[in-house]
């Protein structure tokens, strides 16, 4: 993946509804908490439809958001949510299954079972 804090699937596993950040040029000027409206006259850029002319059909920018320079899409996430799908059913137990899952519900660290990047 190139883009920073862009998750990528591993083999059969695909990604949806991602986040990732970048640099971009803009009509607003840097202020905090929040940019003041472009000036009268400046439009901002479609990013979604500037990048989704030059990405492939099945990967889509939704919308863009001003965020401050130090922010992480990675490291600054409030939650995540995952939903797994299996496409290959012979010899699961589906019994099996649906008790592990039950078990991985609620909020927990998994953090020793990952790859840890400093920031």
């Amino acid at each position: 993946s190139t883009i920073p804090g862009d998750g990528d699937g591993d083999g059969d596993v695909y990604v949806i509804r991602d986040v990732g950040e970048g640099y971009v040029r803009r009509a607003r000027r840097e202020t905090k908490p929040a940019p003041p409206p472009p000036p009268l006259g400046v439009e901002e850029l479609d990013y979604p439809a500037v990048m989704n002319r030059a990405l492939p059909d099945d990967i889509r920018v939704l919308g863009w958001s001003y965020v401050d320079k130090e922010f992480s899409s990675r490291f600054d996430c409030q939650h995540r949510h995952y939903k797994y799908f299996f496409s290959a059913w012979g010899g699961m137990d589906l019994v099996k299954m649906r008790d592990a899952a039950r078990r991985l519900e609620g909020e927990h660290d998994f953090r020793n079972l990952c790859k840890m990047d400093a920031k």
